[in-house]
């Protein structure tokens, strides 16, 4: 009884062992655990030969991978440097009907019961589902180059090159893209007969197709192929869906969710503990990254004679990905990635609608999302842009890493013309401004916590010309108040008037002096240029307290400059200094930013941009000068 009961267990066990040759492997499911040894677990690429025949994973439908067939065509040496690629044919499910699908990237596939890599390559076009499989120990490599360790180090934005600051003078699209853009989209044109890597479906929704057509050419040159209401966003997940990831399953890169959604979609290829591989060629050609990972749910396969792509939604984020390699992108799962949360207010014909964002913390997406995100909630409430004026409200909470002090910086503009939709980029843009100068300060780390944006809507243009200034006071002394009308007129309106007043000091050593008229962000243009030290920060408070100043288009502001000079020591101001006191403190002072010319200066709020600049000469009545 013994005896026969050893040989059943000896026959069930050869029987669901593969034999030589043959293409059996693990049951759907049960893949070999990763403890296993490499010699067990992996065949090399060395061992793989023409004809063979195996089977890979990816979900074509629901959460559940589904099995595909393989053959083995033959190897592609050097694809790359010391780089070899596994040309093979693919068959089964939609296979024939779709070609390679984007989405597929990371598929595992299996010969013998062994793992040989990831589906990775397609020829665009190609009318059967011919591609390239990224051999496994190539991919590997990413997991043993770099153990990633979990750091809270605070997003960057890439620097502005010169180029690309005076496209962005051009208030237009330009905004969204960077000066090498155009050359990635012509070489990916040129690359249509060519082995490429699967474009990764990047799946938008909440999107409107203005924005979406703006951002298409960056993300098309990155090897994404954008997809308008793909995702959906997030759905509740079906029963019994587990809150892991495992190879053959969807796998998506969130970079925004909330009101609008974009996620990155690929192919789980092989897991290790917590330590995953996905895709099989870099997905933002980044290197170290920290973005979110999620499962998705993949609701069909879209046939297409350009390229078939998987239609899927978010399902639930299960961890983050951390590299991104020329082999492979490695992510770890039970960690979380930090986003920052974006609010968005429109006031629109009096009543105020909110929208909230999430954004992933990476300095080649968060501003173009942040933007587009902000303009999305404006079409959201408007769609037609049916408006010509807009205020703007910028709340940025930052968080000081080493103080772990929080301030917020509040920003305005005030913005009005016939194209709308270049105004807004203009307003917009102006908003990752004080955010560089944050994040790129000298001074400490610092983390972004929050952003909040306030966009007011409104008819109309609403712009007012400084037609003229006239002082109503014959004699001036010190420490008067002098009384002055402003002349204004109307874009295609009458001229109106308002009387507007400013205080000169008690003791002024000059008998003329210059009385100035304008918007507040022309005079702070006057101020930098003759008080540039104003405007240089010798530490984070005075940074913050320049980032503070809250200059607008739509604030009149009167000023009159004194011919006194002034120190900036250290951050603070100390105006109308004797010449002896200036020459001490420039000689012993290392904090020293330098001299600042004398102002006055007052604010008048109004409900239009003001534009124009007028200067007249101010007679000061000085007995101490005689």
């Amino acid at each position: 009884m013994k005896k026969s009961l050893v040989f059943l267990i000896l026959v069930l066990s050869f029987s669901i062992l593969p034999f030589p040759g043959s293409s059996r492997g693990p049951r759907k499911g049960h893949h070999k655990k990763a403890d296993k040894s490499d010699s067990l677990q992996f065949l090399d690429i060395s061992e793989v030969k023409r004809g063979m025949k195996g089977y890979g994973l990816t979900v074509f439908s629901g959460y559940k991978p589904t099995r595909f067939n393989v053959e083995i065509i033959g190897i592609l040496k050097n694809d790359g440097p010391k780089s070899d690629l596994i040309l093979a044919k693919f068959s089964g499910g939609p296979l024939e009907k779709t070609g390679v699908i984007a989405g597929m990237s990371g598929s595992p596939v299996y010969i013998n019961g062994k793992l040989v890599g990831a589906v990775s390559h397609a020829f665009p076009w190609s009318k059967e589902p011919i591609g390239a499989i990224r051999p496994i120990k190539e991919m590997l490599k990413v997991l043993k180059k770099r153990k990633y360790k979990p750091s809270n180090e605070p997003l960057r934005f890439i620097p502005l090159e010169a180029g690309v600051r005076k496209s962005l003078e051009k208030l237009d699209s330009n905004y969204f893209k960077n000066t090498h853009v155009s050359e990635r989209v012509a070489l990916v044109g040129k690359r249509r007969m060519t082995l490429v890597p699967i474009k990764t479906p990047i799946l938008f929704s909440g999107i409107d197709d203005r924005i979406l057509d703006i951002m298409r050419p960056e993300m098309e040159a990155y090897g994404f192929y954008p997809i308008k209401n793909g995702s959906g966003g997030r759905i509740d997940p079906p029963k019994g869906v587990s809150r892991t990831l495992n190879p053959g399953d969807a796998v998506g890169i969130p970079l925004i969710s909330g009101d609008m959604h974009a996620t990155p979609v690929g192919t789980v290829t092989y897991r290790k503990g917590n330590e995953i591989l996905i895709f099989g060629h870099p997905s933002f050609f980044r290197g170290p990254i920290d973005m979110p990972m999620s499962r998705e749910y993949i609701h069909t396969v879209i046939p297409s004679r350009e390229i078939s792509f998987k239609l899927s939604s978010t399902l639930f984020e299960v961890g983050r990905v951390f590299d991104d390699r020329n082999t492979a992108v490695a992510g770890e799962l039970g960690t979380f990635s930090k986003t920052i949360p974006v609010q968005v207010t429109i006031k629109n014909e009096g009543k105020n609608e909110k929208f909230h964002y999430r954004i992933v913390k990476d300095n080649m997406f968060f501003p173009n999302l942040m933007i587009s995100s902000i303009m999305q909630s404006v079409f959201n409430v408007n769609s037609r842009a049916s408006y010509s004026s807009i205020k703007f409200k910028f709340q940025i909470k930052v968080k000081n890493l080493k103080t772990g002090r929080i301030d917020t910086i509040t920003t305005h503009d005030f913005l009005t013309g016939n194209e709308t939709q270049k105004n807004m980029f203009q307003g917009l843009f102006r908003l990752t401004l004080p955010l560089q100068a944050l994040l790129y300060n000298p001074f400490v780390e610092t983390e972004i916590l929050e952003i909040k944006a306030h966009l007011d809507l409104s008819q109309g243009w609403k712009a007012s010309e400084l037609v003229k200034i006239k002082v109503l006071k014959n004699y001036i002394r010190p420490g008067d108040t002098v009384p002055i009308l402003v002349t204004l007129r109307n874009y295609k309106g009458k001229r109106f008037y308002q009387k507007v007043e400013i205080k000169l000091p008690e003791v002024i050593k000059s008998n003329i002096l210059a009385l100035g008229v304008g918007s507040a962000k022309v005079e702070m243009t006057l101020d930098r240029a003759f008080s540039l030290a104003r405007f240089i920060p010798k530490n984070y408070d005075h940074l913050i307290k320049i980032l503070n100043r809250n200059e607008r288009f739509n604030d009149m502001v009167v000023w009159v400059d004194i011919p006194e000079k002034g120190l900036v020591v250290d951050g603070r101001e100390h105006p109308n200094l004797p010449s002896s006191v200036m020459s001490i403190m420039q000689s012993g002072s290392s904090s020293l930013n330098g001299t600042i010319n004398g102002r006055v200066k007052k604010y008048y709020r109004s409900n239009y941009l003001i534009y124009g600049l007028q200067v007249v000469p101010l007679v000061i009545h000085n007995n101490d000068l005689g």
